[in-house]
């Protein structure tokens, strides 16, 4: 029942609240993205290796999700991919869906079929492993405030 700072060597993401991080069980690293600080959003990626202690900036290639913050991430196993969702930035919340592949280095907007949440932050986001899939309960667009339950089949 200790806290420990860990006190990583080398280079760290900038300081922010709002981030999110999952922990990518494939690769044994904790990836991180976005955030907000007082001066700006953040759309950056980084991985933590704790065997290792050091922050590594991943700078995927090609397309990634807008600078954000409240957004929430998990792993999902099943497709192996970090999978984001949501968040929002000034006056604009989102209602996008993303993987992070760790191998490739890369983040894709996942292609939905029927609906989706609605735009949303502040909610919580979860992987159910007995079943396979992904979770989302609750949040908020900033006026409504929701207590619906969703989930992601792959």
């Amino acid at each position: 029942n200790t806290w420990t700072n860990l006190r990583p060597r080398g280079r760290a993401p900038a300081a922010r609240d709002s981030q999110a991080m999952a922990y990518d069980a494939e690769n044994k690293v904790i990836i991180l993205f976005g955030g907000w600080s007082a001066t700006k959003e953040y759309d950056d990626t980084w991985a933590y290796d704790p065997a290792a202690n050091t922050w590594v900036e991943l700078n995927p290639a090609g397309e990634s999700p807008t600078a954000r913050a409240h957004q929430q991430m998990v792993y999902d196993p099943t497709v192996e991919k970090t999978v984001l969702f949501g968040g929002g930035r000034s006056t604009t919340v989102f209602n996008d869906t993303w993987n992070y592949d760790f191998a490739s280095n890369s983040w894709t907007p996942v292609t939905l079929t029927g609906d989706a949440p609605s735009a949303r932050t502040g909610y919580a986001l979860a992987y159910y492993a007995a079943d396979r899939k992904v979770l989302l309960f609750g949040g908020s667009n900033g006026i409504d405030f929701y207590s619906d339950i969703w989930t992601l089949y792959r």
